[in-house]
């Protein structure tokens, strides 16, 4: 594998569809009988997928679509694939709720079937008590009853031994939706009174004691219960070449194990294009592609094994993902993939951190993968960008990634100590580290730009004694250079073998500390306000520590290194006020 950090080439659909399958179900016609025309589409997608071979393409019209989609095969190529995708324009929802409307009742403790040994009653006047038909609930999920972390799954996941049965992982994954607004599970009872806009469930896994938005009465309320752990996942593993695009996918009550569980899953098929969909309100994960499939030994019978590994190659652009409880993108083991141009906000809604699988984007065991152009906002309990384990020449660059709370900061590089690059990343407003460089060695962090963090700017250090095939993992000759630093907290290293270079710190006053002892100081301030917007202000004649002025222009739309010979960080400030939107 070459370390050649500027190679990262896309493929694209070279398709032209020899079929087109049309789906409507708002069409009078609409059957699943239909020959898929426009004038006699098909009702659900579920039966495109069925008739779609490689080389053809299925066409949504705008609706609400209550399924599971399930490929039944790939395609063969760029120039054979299979395409689902919706009509331009027009807004198609692959939902995993289904509409709730039942009875709401307030019983007491005296009321038959309540009380000691028996339901719960009401308790309040406040909680409104509802039983879920039993015909609602699929045969082979019910999520009412299924734990977001099942026991045998915490055997599968050593590493979560220390919360293992605590909320949220003991909560159910089933969602309950007022009027499209998402209520809060909690696990007690007594408790529902007390905050508005939540739900429990009960022992016999059916009924539900609701506390509404506003204290409205439920008759007169909309309520949607998530019940399907997946928008789409092929019928086996291994499907090649297929295509999704402008779908939105919504309300997955998916539990939390690392792998096999994404609301969208690729199941280890590989050359998959997915690109401007939306992931919204989904219970854990909303997209996993990994080349692994399933955990070596989860005992479900799509596993093929230890042995297995699809064929990489995933690109993942230019999709929207926000309210995902764990994670927007998950994936173990990611073989040149690109995830490019994508934008995550609110996801670790479940705030589970420390079952240690929770990002906005979460890649495991990367080999030259690309990690670019992202926007990454409002993350609590979930880290931005997280390469965990043996990462190869993979490379981290053009990154937003603001108003991050989270232990493991804005950027995690882990376990590794094949070179990797992180590089012109704009990390602002972290609460915890900006960039966390764990039991890694021989990592590259240039041309980063880091602001009002509450942790070190760079924290290198090993925080476990494990192997990494066979020897332990250490945190040494890591290099940091060329990046620049707002009123930085000095860095955390663990061991001395790390090299600093060309470092700018930018300092609203003189004298101060620089953050490394080569680190070059200038005055000033510099701001990022609204998300794009960047404001600096300098001395007019402003020169660096040492002795010489630190501006360059850079182009931060190409994020184009201009001008080598000058220690000015990842940013063109070529006078000493400006303005800057970013792209």
């Amino acid at each position: 594998m070459s370390e050649d950090f500027n190679l990262y080439p896309l493929w694209e659909n070279q398709t032209t569809p020899q079929r087109t399958y049309e789906v409507n179900n708002a069409h009078p016609s609409a059957d699943d009988e239909n020959p898929g025309s426009p004038e006699a589409p098909l009702r659900t997608i579920g039966a495109a997928v069925e008739l779609a071979q490689p080389g053809q393409k299925i066409l949504i019209r705008a609706g609400r679509y209550r399924e599971c989609i399930k490929p039944k095969r790939g395609g063969h190529g760029p120039d054979s694939m299979i395409t689902i995708e919706a009509s331009p324009g027009e807004e198609v929802i692959v939902s995993g709720s289904e509409p709730l409307d039942i009875p709401w009742t307030r019983p007491r403790w005296w009321d038959e079937g309540y009380g000691e040994q028996s339901l719960t009653p009401s308790g309040s006047p406040l909680v409104w008590v509802g039983r879920v038909p039993d015909e609602l609930i699929p045969e082979e999920y019910d999520a009412l009853e299924r734990l977001n972390v099942e026991s045998w799954e915490e055997k599968l996941m050593e590493w979560m031994e220390p919360v293992a049965g605590n909320s949220p992982f003991c909560l159910k994954t089933a969602m309950l939706f007022q009027d499209g607004r998402r209520l809060t599970q909690l696990n007690h009872s007594g408790d529902v009174s007390r905050i508005p806009g939540s739900f429990w469930i009960d022992r016999d896994h059916r009924s539900l004691h609701v506390r509404p938005w506003g204290d409205l009465l439920p008759q007169e309320l909309n309520f949607e219960l998530a019940i399907r752990p997946h928008l789409l996942r092929p019928e086996s593993t291994g499907l090649d070449f297929i295509g999704l695009s402008g779908l939105v996918f919504e309300h997955a009550a998916n539990p939390f194990l690392r792998t096999s569980r994404g609301a969208v899953t690729t199941l280890g098929g590989g050359h998959w294009i997915i690109e401007n969909n939306t992931f919204r309100e989904i219970n854990s994960c909303g997209l996993e592609f990994g080349d692994k499939a399933f955990e070596r030994h989860d005992p479900h019978p799509l596993n093929p094994g230890k042995g297995y590994m699809g064929s990489g190659n995933v690109i993942v652009r230019a999709n929207l993902f926000h309210d995902c409880g764990t994670a927007g993108i998950r994936c173990l083991r990611v073989t040149e993939g690109r995830v490019i141009q994508n934008h995550f906000h609110h996801c670790g809604r479940q705030d589970g951190e420390l079952y240690f699988e929770c990002a906005a984007i979460k890649l495991l065991v990367t080999t030259h993968t690309l990690v670019e152009g992202n926007r990454i906002h409002d993350l609590v309990g979930a880290c931005g960008i997280w390469l965990d384990w043996d990462n190869r020449y993979s490379r981290v660059t053009g990154n937003v990634i603001e108003k991050v709370r989270a232990q493991q900061g804005g950027i995690f590089i882990e376990a590794s100590r094949t070179p990797n690059l992180i590089d012109r990343n704009l990390l602002w407003g972290i609460d915890g580290s900006a960039i966390f460089g764990g039991d890694s060695s021989h990592q590259i962090y240039a041309h980063n730009l880091i602001g009002e963090t509450s942790g070190p700017p760079f924290l290198l250090k090993c925080h476990t004694d494990r192997n990494l095939h066979g020897e332990q993992v250490t945190c040494v000759k890591n290099t940091v250079s060329h990046n620049l630093l707002v009123e930085p907290e000095a860095h955390e290293l663990q061991n001395p073998e790390n090299h600093f270079e060309n470092n700018v710190d930018i300092r609203s006053s003189e004298g101060s500390t620089p953050s490394d002892a080569g680190a070059e100081v200038l005055t000033g301030h510099l701001k990022f306000d609204s998300g794009k917007t960047l404001t600096w202000r300098f001395r007019g004649d402003a020169q660096g520590s040492h002795g010489h002025h630190p501006f360059v222009k850079l182009d931060l739309a190409q994020r184009e290194w201009i001008d080598q010979d000058l220690n000015a960080g990842p940013l063109g400030l070529s006078a000493p006020v400006g303005t800057l939107q970013l792209p």
